[in-house]
């Protein structure tokens, strides 16, 4: 796909990126619109970000495909179906407490904590496809870390790069937020919950290493996979 990537101050540039990849129940969207806030034009005026990131989350399109392989799926809220031509908030309410009820959405203390900037860097910009069981390993560790962000950081941004190198793959997640426990960075069992030790298993079942660490701000994932799980895709393929 294409997107317009920030590269600095002033310095956008359409560069092709890789699609998403998509769990169960949720959904792919093909972008037709997609509006930029006054507060993301600011940020690229006066670099107060690090690049690159994707600005714009004020976007509209079609459904394209639905995890699982399913034509259509249906939620507490709706139900959709591919084709379907949906807008996507860039707040998520619980639709459950008292301000949702009353549809004061805005009120809503899962509402409040959504929102922050996340952006995606891919080295070499045509990259490969990986196995199967590869990319679902990646995507379930990012999504992971994602999550600690939103739900531990106070973070406002995060940044996730994914470079392939002779040797290894590198995965990085990097938020801006408050940081991270000692106990926690060094994967001690009493400093880590059930989704850091998930990431953990993830990472050993492909002989690779889990790092965390404190970044100043914030907290920075790093996950390393062997060249050797690399280099089985193309005996697979």
């Amino acid at each position: 796909m294409r997107a317009v990537v920030y590269r600095g101050v002033n310095d956008l540039r359409l560069e092709s990126m890789p699609v998403p990849l998509i769990g169960p129940n949720e959904l792919l969207v093909k972008v037709a619109v997609c509006g930029v806030c006054p507060t993301d034009i600011k940020k690229i005026h006066y670099g107060t970000v690090p690049p690159p990131r994707i600005f714009g989350h004020e976007t509209a399109g079609t459904i394209v495909k639905i995890g699982g392989g399913k034509s259509s799926l249906v939620t507490r809220h709706g139900s959709f179906k591919i084709g379907d031509r949906v807008a996507l908030h860039h707040h998520v309410p619980c639709m459950e407490c008292h301000f949702c009820r009353h549809q004061a959405f805005a009120q809503c203390a899962q509402y409040k904590r959504t929102g922050i900037t996340a952006s995606l860097s891919v080295s070499p910009r045509e990259f490969p496809r990986l196995l199967p069981e590869m990319e679902i390993a990646i995507f379930r560790i990012v999504q992971e870390a994602l999550t600690n962000v939103y739900r531990h950081s106070r973070a406002t941004s995060a940044l996730v790069d994914l470079v392939r190198e002779d040797s290894h793959l590198l995965i990085r997640i990097q938020d801006d937020g408050k940081g991270i426990e000692e106990p926690t960075a060094a994967l001690r069992p009493s400093g880590i919950g059930i989704g850091i030790d998930a990431m953990r298993q993830r990472v050993k079942e492909f002989g690779g290493e889990l790092r965390l660490s404190n970044s100043k701000p914030g907290t920075l994932v790093e996950v390393t996979m062997p060249q050797n799980v690399l280099t089985s895709v193309s005996a697979a393929g």
